[in-house]
């Protein structure tokens, strides 16, 4: 017996799967939910677990132009709703609410942008902050679809701030995503969780104190051991000892 599929059936299964590979469905759920020490040899093996973790888990798909659009949209929509219901002046929630549709890959005057937008003044001065740092290599793509979700979780609460490198610099793209106090273990490890389901980013991160940057601690410059803390794909989170050697924290 020969089985015919109708146009209309084949298009109903294309829709269906375009549907599926959005990434709405999953941040909805995730941003409902969000209300709701080692030795060296067991750092050793936490990170041939985070690399056999990386090579086993599935990367997101670049969102299409069709995607990217309707996201675009939906951020558009979420700013106009939000419009003139908080008269609070101060210069953080003045900013926060407003969406920032500005993509990293459209920017060639400048190294870096911000959100929210003015936070770039507040970047120069704070030395009480800290960032988990999202390396990408000549993907500005990867780089636009992170930063257009990352915003969500500034919006959340989670994160105080982001920037990203542009098209400017564009050989090593880099989002830094803050959190307000460099000294707060749980806030960075809710941070990295938070960041990690966000946009399932497959590699070690590492936080770095604004207070660093701040003072030119760069490893291009020759600085070492410059990270702070540490989170594998596994969600495990790492501190340096006295000894300047990786040690798990775990949170009751």
């Amino acid at each position: 017996m020969i089985i015919q599929v109708t146009t209309e059936a084949m298009e109903g299964t294309r829709r269906k799967e375009e549907k599926e590979r959005l990434p709405f469905k999953d941040m909805n759920s995730f941003l409902d939910s969000l209300d709701q020490s080692s030795s060296d040899e067991d750092v050793k093996n936490e990170m041939k677990g985070a690399m056999e973790g990386s090579s086993k888990t599935e990367e997101r798909e670049p969102l299409s132009f069709k995607e990217m659009t309707m996201f675009l949209d939906s951020l558009e929509h979420s700013c106009s709703d939000e419009e003139g219901t908080d008269s609070d002046t101060s210069e953080s929630s003045s900013c926060s609410s407003e969406c920032d549709t500005e993509l990293p890959s459209t920017v060639t005057d400048r190294e870096y942008i911000f959100y929210p937008k003015g936070s770039e003044a507040i970047d120069k001065h704070d030395v009480k902050s800290g960032k988990w740092m999202l390396f990408s290599y000549n993907n500005l793509e990867q780089q636009d679809w992170c930063w257009l979700v990352l915003q969500l979780l500034i919006k959340n609460g989670i994160l105080s701030r982001l920037k990203a490198s542009t098209a400017m610099n564009s050989e090593r793209s880099v989002i830094c995503c803050y959190t307000t106090d460099s000294s707060d273990k749980v806030l960075a490890k809710k941070a990295a969780d938070a960041i990690r389901e966000c946009i399932t980013y497959n590699c070690i991160m590492y936080y770095k104190t604004n207070e660093d940057s701040v003072a030119g601690v760069y490893r291009k410059e020759g600085h070492t051991n410059i990270s702070k803390y540490m989170h594998t794909v596994n969600s495990h989170f790492y501190e340096k000892d006295e000894y300047n050697r990786w040690k798990q924290v775990f949170f009751g």
